[in-house]
């Protein structure tokens, strides 16, 4: 075997391999990667130089803003950011939405982001009105004092004149699909809708609510006086807690949804009984442009005092329609609020979201022109029973 590789000395005698690809000579992997840098910033120089798209390829959205309702907001281009968005800004130009050809100038009765008496309030909240917060989104006062309260209300025609005005605000919504839904089928535009902040689908029912003409507001969980047996949800007011507490609170329930134009108490006959509790909330509630719907439910709420003294805007309702959940009731209630109106020039109605309650409401609306009566909604009592 003195022949055989297996004697041989290692690499002594070895027949050399053959390569199946020739070579390659070495480059330098800095260079390379230079060079690439320096083309993809060429290609993105010369995209943006040829393409007209200042936006970025933003998405675009079109509302209508009008100065001659009080809001003050200027003309032209603005941005909002829209539900389901995140902040993405989106463009605001007069009148339409982007693409959509034959629209006119805006009417100047419009306000709300284009919306007319008879037509869809918009769903996209507006930049200048709009602020991040630690939980989300917040309303607030433009720079130039536009409220949110106006810019998100709902428009009342030029017709309106000065009879006897009827609010409707129906509560406890968000929470069942079922009830929702319902309340969005049968009640008229003008009854206002109160949006309950612990729902899932809360922009979705919003965006329902709005574009079928309805002004919403979202209720304020505080502390009733038998707390916590009686527990109105999670994030509730108590007095028991600091006003820096509270009022970050009150932004986690603003935060929930957008372009209402107020909040309603929910519960709350120990929290709104305490001026030092209720004040700073008032405050809070005031500085944002919206305004405050007392429920009636406490004799003892100082709730209108807190909101005189800080200049918020205050409604409180006079009936509640369903105490007991029953058509014989309820009718007695109407025609109770129905007297009240005439007598004052306006009243409030409250009802919960309860079948047979939004059933005799939507009856009941259809008779009122007949009986020289008319539904408006929430800010319109707000305003002090003007439009």
């Amino acid at each position: 075997m003195a022949g055989s590789d297996l004697n041989a000395p290692l690499g002594v005698g070895a027949k050399p391999k053959r390569r199946l690809l020739p070579r390659l000579p070495k480059l330098p992997l800095g260079f390379i990667g230079v060079t690439l840098i320096v083309s993809i910033l060429a290609g993105a120089v010369m995209w943006a130089s040829l393409v007209d798209d200042p936006h970025g390829g933003e998405p675009i959205a079109v509302v209508s803003l009008d100065r001659t309702r009080g809001h003050g907001l200027s003309g032209g281009a603005v941005q909002v950011a829209e539900p389901g968005r995140g902040n993405e800004p989106v463009k605001v130009v007069d009148g339409a939405p982007a693409g959509s050809a034959g629209r006119g100038p805006a009417d100047p009765t419009r306000i709300g982001g284009g919306a007319t008496p008879d037509g869809p309030l918009s769903s996209a909240p507006v930049k200048e009105i709009t602020e991040m917060g630690r939980h989300g989104p917040l309303p607030k006062l433009g720079l130039d004092g536009a409220r949110p309260m106006d810019i998100y209300a709902r428009p009342i025609g030029r017709e309106l004149g000065g009879g006897a005005k009827v609010v409707i605000i129906v509560t406890g919504l968000g929470l069942s699909q079922t009830g929702t839904d319902l309340a969005l089928k049968l009640l008229p535009p003008s009854a206002t809708l109160a949006f309950a902040p612990y729902g899932s689908s809360l922009d979705r029912w919003m965006n329902r609510a709005r574009s079928t003409g309805h002004e919403i507001l979202i209720q304020l969980p505080m502390e009733p006086f038998d707390y916590p047996d009686n527990d109105p949800g999670p994030q509730t007011l108590l007095s028991s807690l600091s006003s820096e507490a509270n009022v970050d609170r009150l932004h986690w329930v603003m935060s929930r949804m957008t372009n209402y134009a107020g909040v309603i108490s929910h519960m709350g006959a120990r929290f709104t009984s305490d001026a030092n509790a209720i004040g700073p909330v008032m405050k809070e509630i005031g500085s944002r442009g919206l305004f405050y719907v007392d429920d009636g439910a406490s004799a003892r709420s100082l709730a209108a005092d807190t909101a005189r003294e800080n200049r918020a805007p205050f409604l409180r309702s006079d009936v509640i329609l369903d105490a007991a959940a029953n058509e014989q009731s309820i009718d007695a209630r109407l025609i109770q609020l129905e007297g009240l109106a005439r007598q004052r020039g306006i009243a409030v109605g409250l009802a919960s979201a309860l079948p047979i309650s939004m059933r005799k409401i939507s009856e009941w609306a259809k008779t009122l022109e007949n009986r020289g009566l008319v539904l408006v909604p929430a800010s319109v009592g707000a305003r002090g029973g003007q439009s």
